[in-house]
């Protein structure tokens, strides 16, 4: 059985090692505020008329091929009386404010692309992927507990260890809220 646990403790770590250095670097990005950059460029164009939001969809997608504005994916959605053409860290934002279409182009880096992909904010396949880590964690503190069970001479100090960790994650986690 040990050995068993064993495997499955080393090969689902090693598949997951790059998805958990991705998570772990964006979240230590995230944590000193640092987002990637946007790279965004903004453009006014004057309308004659007010524009519907499929007209303004129409007319943002012919300014962008008009500009040579290719991103990789798209799509268009309507939101905040605007529309936004693109996803993830590359996607263009319109506005209509009175005469003026306010075109913003966001162009980000690699940065913002990973962390974007950190909060859910890319395709279903990434999240699914990110749930699998989520359930793959648990199973490997699971086979982890299950192989040092058999460790009697290191039983004591495994029980410190988790002692200390529970009370202080409880802690900074109560100070927290405070």
């Amino acid at each position: 059985m040990k050995k068993f646990l064993l495997k499955i403790h080393i090969y689902m770590s090693l598949f997951f090692v790059p998805l958990a250095i991705i998570y772990a670097l964006t979240g230590i990005f995230y944590l000193f505020a640092y987002y990637g950059k946007d790279g965004r460029k903004s453009y006014d164009i004057p309308s004659e008329k007010r524009l519907s939001s499929q007209e303004l969809a129409d007319f943002t997608l012919k300014f962008l091929k008009q500009n040579n504005i290719v991103f990789r994916n798209m799509d268009v959605s309507f939101s905040r009386g605007g529309v936004q053409i693109g996803i993830m860290a590359d996607f263009a934002r319109a506005i209509q404010n009175a005469n003026m279409v306010k075109i913003d182009v966001y162009r980000g880096d690699i940065v913002r692309y990973l962390m974007l992909l950190h909060f859910a904010r890319g395709k279903w396949y990434f999240d699914a992927l990110g749930v699998a880590f989520g359930v793959a964690l648990f199973v490997f503190y699971l086979s982890g507990i299950f192989m040092s069970k058999h460790s009697s001479s290191k039983k004591r100090g495994l029980w410190v260890s988790f002692s200390i960790g529970l009370i202080f994650t409880v802690m900074v986690a109560y100070f927290n809220g405070m």
